[in-house]
């Protein structure tokens, strides 16, 4: 019995290691680091144990990930919320907390100075309307609301 006890212990110090290792490299989701860690081989168990100490710890944060992830996509290359917020989800991020995460970032940052911003990374002309319709086309691509592609 003992021998179980002393083994499940050592496979949840290789998984917190490596754990770290991944966390060094940049944050990430609790989904992320699962299924990376089932990927390693590593059971349900461990997995499940190993992250609800790093999330007791504050070392793995999914609200804290979606924000910081979210922040740095608006400041670095513009998009909408409905391309963030698709995109937090496929990183794993809870709906709950993906649409409060979205919802204060775009109380913070303006969508259609954003949509300016994207369209002027694409240097389209939108004096014609040719060019107005890829420009449409492309902010609605990027996850922009109709409104903010029209103004």
């Amino acid at each position: 019995m003992e021998q179980i006890g002393l083994h499940l212990a050592q496979e949840r110090k290789k998984a917190a290691r490596q754990v770290f290792k991944w966390l060094d490299l940049r944050p990430r989701t609790r989904a992320d680091l699962e299924r990376r860690l089932g990927e390693k081989g590593y059971s349900r168990t461990v997995a499940s144990q190993v992250l609800d100490r790093f999330e007791a710890e504050g070392l793995v944060d999914d609200r804290a990930f979606a924000e910081l992830f979210g922040r740095e996509r608006l400041r670095n290359r513009p998009v909408g919320p409905r391309w963030l917020a698709g995109r937090l989800r496929q990183e794993g991020v809870d709906g709950t907390v993906v649409r409060t995460v979205v919802g204060d970032l775009f109380a913070e940052f303006e969508e259609v100075e954003l949509a300016f911003r994207a369209l002027e990374r694409k240097r389209l002309d939108c004096t014609e309307e040719s060019g107005r319709q890829k420009a449409a086309r492309f902010l609605n691509s990027r996850g922009f609301s109709t409104s903010a592609a029209v103004e």
